[in-house]
């Protein structure tokens, strides 16, 4: 019972002290690819469209070299959400050169892809509907006072609380929970 009434003192003054708004011009977040590296050539093409954002990442090498990925970002939070790769994605494909979102519909580019003949390109849709909502524990598609009272009340007891997949309610859930609270998902 201490460690769960030191952890909704700790939510609560996150959640006040955290500023409601940024002030116009304020650089909101700095987007990375989870598994990164050199020459992926992420964010050679982005979109947004309400609470997600797509980067396109044409040089990642995933599926052979130059293959590449998109990867989808909470617009709100600045987290990764998932990464995006084909199905039948080869070497030289660059997936990912052109990306486009509208709600739960993306589209990606791979002008090199070959199914058609040599370089003859084709474009891949994903529905992202379902694209995860980090900390939402309710399933009500947004992170509010609910989430954090099902976190507390199976804080160390590991049920239901798990907002990092890892087998446990702990205080990496909690900073999951506390960094993405007041999000509405789409």
């Amino acid at each position: 019972m201490r460690y769960v009434m030191l952890l909704l003192a700790a939510a609560l003054s996150v959640l006040s002290t955290a500023p409601a708004h940024a002030d116009l011009g304020d650089e909101l977040f700095m987007l990375l690819a989870g598994d990164g590296v050199k020459l992926d050539y992420f964010g050679r093409t982005v979109a947004i469209s309400g609470a997600t954002t797509i980067v396109g990442a044409d040089g990642d090498d995933d599926n052979g070299s130059y293959s590449g990925s998109a990867y989808l970002f909470g617009t709100a939070t600045g987290q990764q959400l998932a990464k995006l790769l084909p199905n039948d994605g080869e070497a030289d494909d660059a997936f990912g050169n052109s990306v486009a979102i509208s709600g739960a519909t993306v589209i990606v580019a791979a002008p090199g892809d070959d199914d058609n003949g040599d370089l003859s390109g084709s474009a891949y849709l994903f529905d992202v509907g379902g694209a995860p909502c980090p900390g939402d524990l309710d399933g009500d598609n947004d992170v509010d006072q609910d989430d954090l009272g099902i976190l507390l009340t199976c804080y160390e007891i590991n049920d239901g609380g798990d907002c990092d997949d890892d087998g446990d309610t702990d205080q990496s859930d909690l900073g999951i929970l506390l960094a993405h609270y007041g999000t509405v998902c789409e």
